[in-house]
């Protein structure tokens, strides 16, 4: 019930990066939104896991039934580490509610990341589509969805920084932990 409560302005902040600060105005909608969002990091984690999507040495290490337990706390510690970038810069930030809203804006494409990759895997079962297709389908849903996340969250720093403080900004609170989770993924 909460997701059809936000799924139309999830779908409209696609488009509209003002949506979002429409959404944090409201502290249920936000609540709701940041719920949805841990919930489907979930399932997020699940298709990685289910698809491998993030090809981990170290999963060889851990026995299969615990791969997407692996998977899920991998993603969780991203999170925490933006997070925690979140925090160490939002001292600094004279807009701290556009700040905010720029960093929560994440959870919609997360959110539209879960269920289209859900989708997408059902779809794939039911009509018996190759794994590795489904596979390649998925990352490049991911990526996409990824990209207009970093797209919404540049718009709305863009509103009350200059291009470069929008560009240092963007780095440390998406380059840095998307870069953390691809070094791991390739040391490991």
């Amino acid at each position: 019930r909460r997701l059809l409560n936000i799924l139309p302005q999830l779908l409209n902040s696609l488009t509209r990066w003002k949506v979002c600060l429409n959404r944090d105005a409201s502290l249920q909608e936000k609540s709701d939104r940041n719920m949805l969002g841990l919930l489907y990091t979930i399932s997020i984690a699940l298709m990685l896991d289910r698809y491998a999507i993030l090809e981990i040495g170290a999963m060889d290490a851990i026995p299969p039934a615990y791969h997407g337990l692996a998977v899920t706390a991998l993603i969780f510690l991203v999170l925490l580490f933006r997070q925690l970038i979140f925090l160490l810069l939002s001292t600094r930030v004279k807009k701290l509610e556009l700040f905010r809203t720029a960093h929560s804006s994440f959870f919609n494409y997360w959110i539209l990341t879960g269920l289209l990759t859900v989708f997408t895997a059902s779809l794939a079962t039911v009509f018996k589509i190759d794994p590795e297709l489904t596979r390649q389908i998925i990352r490049w849903e991911i990526i996409a969805l990824y990209a207009l996340a970093v797209l919404c969250k540049s718009q709305i720093l863009r509103s009350f920084c200059k291009p470069f403080r929008t560009f240092l900004y963007l780095c440390a609170l998406e380059l840095v932990p998307t870069g953390a989770l691809i070094a791991g993924v390739i040391l490991l």
